[in-house]
C-alpha cells in the first residue's frame, strides 16, 4: 500500500512539475524566443489583438513576400503592412476576422506566394509557436483538414496525421527551454526591441528578408513539378474574400513578381494549373481586383530567391500604387 501511494505521489509530482513548466514557458515567452523572426511579427500581433492602435485603415495580409514588397510610405493611402513571414490563408482570414472587430477597413491587399496556397511550411514554427491563432481557430483549421484528409502543413504525400505532442511542444515553447538559448535571447531583446519592433511600427509593417544586390537562386515554386492547392488552404482563402465582401472592403489580390531566374525555370504544368485556379477564382469574386498573373522582374531587384531588396521593393509598390488610384 505504502509503494502505491509513492507511485501515486510520484506521478502527480511529474505532471505538476510538467504543467509548472509549462505555465512557466508560456508567461515569459515573449522574453525567451524573442528571436529576429518573433520581434519582426510582435508588434503586428499587438495591432491585431487591438493592443497597439494605430489610424490606418487599409491593410496588407499576406506572407514574407508581401511584407517585404509592399511599401506602405511610398502608397497613396493610409496603409498598414500586418504581412507575416510563413503565413497562408489561413492566418490571414483569422488576422481579418479580428482586425474587423474593431478597426473600419476600406482597402485590403492580400499576397500569397503560390507556394503557400500549396502547403504551410511554417504552421508549426511561426503559427503555432508565436501563437498567431488562439486553440478554438487551431482546432478547426485541423477539424476541416482532418475530414478532407488535407495534410496542408506537410509537403510530403504522407497518410493525415496529426502530432499532438509537437504541436504541445511549439505552443507552449518546450523546444526553447533550453538555458543557452534563454540567455542568449535576453541578452538580445532591448536590442532587438529597438533595431526591429520599433522600426517595423515606424516603417508601418514594411520589413525585408534579404537584402543582396540581386539573386539568381530559385523560389520554391520552381521547385515544384505542379501547382497543387490545399483544400483547406483554398478554403480559408475563400472564407476571407467572403468576409471582406460580406464588410464592402474594397479588395485587391496581388502575387508578387519571381525574379527572371525562378520564373524561366517554372514547370509548364504549374503555370497551366495555377492560372486556372485563378480564374475560377475570378469568375466567382468579380467585386474583387486580381492581380494573379505570375510575372518577373530582374535578378537585380531581389535580396534573396523570394524577396525583394531595396530596390525591387520600390519599383514594384511604385508601379502598383498606380493600380489603387
Amino acid at each position: 500500500m505504502f509503494f502505491l501511494k509513492n507511485i501515486y505521489k510520484n506521478i502527480f509530482s511529474f505532471f505538476l512539475l510538467l504543467i509548472t513548466i509549462s505555465i512557466f514557458s508560456y508567461n515569459l515567452s515573449s522574453f525567451i524566443y524573442l528571436s529576429k523572426a518573433h520581434a519582426r511579427v510582435k508588434p503586428k500581433i499587438e495591432i491585431i489583438k487591438n493592443e497597439l492602435r494605430l489610424k490606418q485603415s487599409n491593410f496588407i495580409i499576406g506572407d514574407s513576400r508581401a511584407a517585404a514588397s509592399f511599401n506602405p510610405e511610398l502608397m497613396s493611402k493610409n496603409y498598414f503592412n500586418i504581412s507575416m513571414a510563413g503565413t497562408t490563408p489561413i492566418e490571414g482570414y483569422f488576422i481579418l476576422e479580428k482586425l474587423l472587430k474593431k478597426n473600419r477597413i476600406d482597402t485590403l491587399i492580400i499576397s500569397y506566394a503560390p507556394f503557400h496556397l500549396v502547403y504551410a511550411d511554417s504552421w508549426y514554427d511561426y503559427t503555432l509557436k508565436f501563437r498567431l491563432l488562439n486553440i478554438h481557430n487551431i482546432l478547426n483549421v485541423y477539424s476541416y483538414a482532418k475530414l478532407h484528409e488535407d495534410l496542408f502543413f506537410e509537403n510530403s504525400g504522407n497518410a493525415f496525421h496529426i502530432d499532438y505532442f509537437l504541436i504541445f511542444r511549439k505552443l507552449f515553447c518546450l523546444d526553447e527551454m533550453k538555458l543557452h538559448k534563454m540567455f542568449a535571447n535576453l541578452a538580445l531583446y532591448k536590442k532587438r526591441k529597438v533595431d526591429l519592433y520599433d522600426s517595423i511600427i515606424q516603417k508601418k509593417g514594411h520589413v525585408f528578408f534579404g537584402e543582396a544586390d540581386s539573386s539568381d537562386g530559385l523560389n520554391r515554386e520552381a521547385r515544384l513539378k505542379d501547382f497543387l492547392p490545399s483544400i483547406t488552404l483554398n478554403y480559408y482563402l475563400n472564407k476571407t474574400f467572403e468576409l471582406a465582401n460580406q464588410n464592402d472592403i474594397v479588395v485587391f489580390y496581388v502575387n508578387i513578381p519571381f525574379n527572371n531566374s525562378s520564373f524561366f525555370a517554372l514547370n509548364s504544368d504549374f503555370i497551366e494549373h495555377y492560372d486556372m485556379y485563378f480564374n475560377k477564382l475570378v469568375k466567382k469574386y468579380p467585386k474583387i481586383n486580381f492581380h494573379a498573373q505570375i510575372q518577373n522582374l530582374n535578378n537585380s531587384n531581389f535580396g534573396d530567391n523570394s524577396h525583394f531588396n531595396s530596390d525591387g521593393s520600390n519599383e514594384f509598390t511604385k508601379h502598383f500604387k498606380q493600380k489603387l488610384n
